[in-house]
């Protein structure tokens, strides 16, 4: 129901209210309330189905290392690094891995530790993603997970849904407790999207509840 069914219809029932006896006046006050709520519940009241699979590494880093660079590996002859599904590009100090020590809530049981000792040079980097299908095409979607820091340096570790990076969201640097952070992406024709945080700099920091839900349809930002 759109904007305009709705107000057309609450005109027709503003017309033929006074021709309702008391009883009726009720029960169809009653009815009124109720599909007011039911809407609510499938739209405002209903949460956001999060897309990202494992985004709290409850289950280790199943679903993650999926993306594109991550296909490459697999089809290749040779074996697996040991970091798998945390890789790396170049010659650099860079490490990824479950840490059950560290988590954001006490009900968690785990989190994702990226540590990245080499200075930033083109194409060197380390790396983990998960690849996210079934998303609607023209559509906004909203990444939002929490991060941990021991140290990061100004652009250290970015987060993208972006193919060529080239859009992308900078966490914050510095040292901090968990902290929130957010960005949008825009899904143009594409039915996928590859999350994908890479570290490029000095930083350690803990990722945790990684979520992806989708915001608006028709319009990019």
């Amino acid at each position: 129901m759109t904007l305009n069914d709705a107000y057309r219809w609450g005109v027709d029932v503003w017309t033929i209210w006074p021709r309702y006896q008391a009883h009726e006046r009720v029960a169809l006050g009653l009815f009124i309330v109720l599909s007011i709520y039911a809407v609510y519940l499938l739209t405002a009241g209903r949460p956001s189905l999060n897309l990202v699979k494992n985004g709290g590494f409850e289950e280790d880093t199943r679903y993650w290392g999926t993306g594109y660079l991550e296909d490459r590996l697999r089809n290749g002859r040779s074996p697996l690094p040991a970091s798998f599904p945390y890789i790396a590009s170049g010659d650099v100090v860079s490490s990824g891995e479950i840490d059950t020590r560290v988590h954001r809530q006490d009900r968690d049981r785990a989190s994702f530790r990226i540590q990245h000792e080499s200075a930033p040079k083109n194409d060197h980097w380390g790396s983990i993603a998960q690849r996210i299908g079934g998303l609607n095409p023209n559509t906004v979607y909203r990444v939002r997970f929490w991060v941990k820091s021991d140290g990061a340096d100004p652009g250290a570790l970015f987060v993208t849904a972006d193919l060529t990076w080239g859009k992308n969201h900078q966490i914050a640097s510095g040292r901090y407790d968990w902290r929130l952070e957010q960005m949008t992406f825009f899904t143009g024709e594409l039915d996928y999207a590859e999350l994908r945080f890479v570290a490029v700099g000095p930083v350690r920091v803990w990722i945790d509840d990684v979520s992806v839900t989708e915001l608006t349809r028709g319009r990019a930002q």
